[in-house]
């Protein structure tokens, strides 16, 4: 997993409720940690809003009243933000950085274009 950004990667807005998923399939570090989402179902562990009122009921929980619903809309924050990133990163000065960093910190390798090393390795291609 990546944190931060040296400037010549891309920038990585992580998904909270793929994260949680990923890292806690079953939910066990959310389950000792909010004790109001002990009894959800690991189907709805990582995003209880998601649970029509039944479901909410069966487990007694009630988002809005015992948990809180989601604050932001992850996904359009994140597009959002990706966007407004970009502005600034394709702007002047940012992009000046960008490349003083990638001459200080990018890789010094110059070898062959990536399609030359495939043919070095696989040999021409015999559909072409």
């Amino acid at each position: 997993m990546q944190s931060g950004t040296t400037g010549i990667n891309t920038l990585r807005i992580y998904n909270p409720v793929k994260q949680s998923q990923d890292q806690d399939p079953h939910g066990r570090f959310i389950r000792c940690w909010v004790p109001e989402l002990a009894r959800v179902p690991d189907a709805f562990i990582h995003a209880p809003w998601k649970m029509t009122p039944t479901e909410q009921e069966a487990c007694g929980l009630r988002i809005g009243r015992d948990y809180p619903p989601p604050l932001v809309d992850h996904l359009a924050a994140a597009r959002e933000a990706r966007r407004r990133l970009g502005a600034v990163r394709s702007q002047g000065p940012a992009r000046a950085e960008s490349h003083a960093i990638f001459r200080k910190h990018g890789s010094r390798r110059r070898g062959p274009r990536l399609d030359t090393r495939r043919e070095q390795h696989r040999g021409p291609d015999p559909l072409s």
